[in-house]
């Protein structure tokens, strides 16, 4: 199978797609001819290497062995809810290739006067239980889940457009409130989620409140530990 197939099977595919009729654009091929003698180079092999002559004594290969028992030192990663290595801010960007991909087929749906299918766009959706710990937004690698200010309240916004479908913010949301299609969606950006933003009675940080809270969830928990705490010191309370 050449190189190249699935990358010709992909744009095929996608290009068929576009509902535009009898003015279907001409589908890539993959042809192979013979390459032309003045053009053809002689196989030459790789130059030998020879290995180090010098020998290991016994000794140094056991005090090697000691000092580096699982081979050499990786350097530690940043781990995600799913066991993964997450993606810091800096790292977090689009996919090139979708990006080509995509304005390919903005180009081709321009030529034939059709639109990009919505098979191309994943879509993202919520169940309602998201509760903003933005868990989902730190682990996107290309940046499609973001987070916008509206006033009192903050936006979870989704961009299909540079979303991979990978599937990150779906497990490693804490409250599994996050669904993912991997097509089918719609091209424009919008949001899935928005919370209210109040501050705390207690330490005032601002918090998403959740039907009528007035305390965090940390101040929260912190009263329900001292609680308990009392309860198991002095008994339990009238």
């Amino acid at each position: 199978r050449h190189p190249a197939q699935n990358a010709i099977d992909a744009a095929a595919f996608w290009l068929s797609s576009l509902e535009c009729g009898d003015r279907l654009p001409a589908l890539p091929q993959l042809r192979t001819e013979r390459l032309p003698s003045e053009l053809a180079r002689p196989l030459s092999s790789p130059p030998r290497t020879e290995l180090d002559p010098t020998p290991i004594s016994r000794r140094q290969f056991f005090r090697t062995l000691a000092s580096h028992p699982t081979g050499p030192k990786r350097r530690a990663a940043p781990m995600g809810a799913d066991g993964q290595a997450a993606f810091p801010a800096s790292a977090r960007r689009p996919s090139p290739e979708r990006a080509r991909l995509l304005a390919a087929l903005d180009r081709a749906a321009r030529d034939v006067g059709a639109d990009v299918p919505a098979e191309f766009f994943p879509r993202v959706t919520q169940t309602g239980a998201c509760a903003d710990h933005r868990v989902c937004v730190g682990v996107c690698p290309t940046g499609a889940l973001t987070v916008a200010d509206a006033g009192d309240a903050t936006r979870l916004q989704f961009n299909p457009e540079t979303c991979i479908a990978c599937g990150a913010c779906v497990r490693s949301c804490p409250e599994g409130a996050l669904q993912l299609d991997a097509h089918g969606g719609a091209r424009q950006a919008q949001a899935i989620a928005e919370h209210e933003q109040r501050r705390c009675e207690s330490c005032g940080e601002t918090f998403a409140a959740r039907e009528r809270a007035t305390l965090c969830p940390s101040c929260i928990k912190a009263q329900r530990f001292i609680g308990d705490a009392m309860t198991r010191l002095f008994g339990a309370r009238n």
